[in-house]
């Protein structure tokens, strides 16, 4: 079960990451 949850606590940061960098890119674009 720990192996289960460290890989869904990965891969959300993950995806928060993702969703930072692509606002990151968004803004910059608008600039």
């Amino acid at each position: 079960m720990k192996e289960v949850m460290e890989r869904v606590k990965q891969k959300e940061s993950q995806l928060k990451n993702n969703t930072q960098q692509a606002q990151l890119k968004r803004s910059i674009e608008r600039k």
